[in-house]
């Protein structure tokens, strides 16, 4: 495993802004809609979703997957994504792209196979991810799609943020 990294954008990551329709009643947000029509959304289905809550500001990283493609959205409070491509033929390939995400501004993030990726987040903070395939498989009968490096495998620093 190298650490050897750029700092820039990794080919296949994707955030979408998301409409919130708000009225006396409260707020509706699409995540996901089949008909958005681009090359992000439309190659993949969607086969699990779950919901991830933090009671403590642990980092959850770093893994990456050989079929599936996550999608995150933070739904309320705040986090800090870290991802580097591990795709040796990608054109981003060992390049580092740090996303951070709020409630204030829903975003959908597509993560492509290959990428290592992990997050940090606030205490409280809720994240729901969908996956392209089912993590163990049908029933979970098959070994689980995932490889796991250290959470500081790129330095304990690019967890770190800055005050202003």
């Amino acid at each position: 495993m190298t650490t050897t990294f750029k700092v820039g954008k990794i080919d296949g990551i994707h955030v979408r802004d998301l409409h919130v329709n708000v009225d006396d009643r409260g707020i509706l947000v699409e995540l996901m809609r089949d008909d958005w029509c681009d090359e992000y959304f439309n190659k993949i289905s969607l086969k699990q979703i779950y919901l991830v809550a933090n009671k403590t500001k642990a980092v959850r990283a770093f893994h990456k997957h050989d079929r599936l493609v996550d999608y995150f959205c933070i739904i309320q409070g705040n986090g800090k994504f870290v991802f580097v491509d591990d795709r040796p033929d990608s054109k981003t390939f060992e390049n580092m792209e740090i996303i951070n995400v709020t409630d204030q501004r829903l975003q959908l993030i597509t993560v492509p196979t290959g990428v290592f990726h992990g997050w940090k987040a606030d205490i409280g903070t809720i994240l729901i991810s969908g996956a392209s395939t089912l993590y163990k498989g049908e029933n979970k009968a098959f070994g689980l799609d995932e490889f796991r490096i250290p959470w500081d495998t790129y330095g304990a620093g690019v967890w770190e943020t800055q005050n202003k």
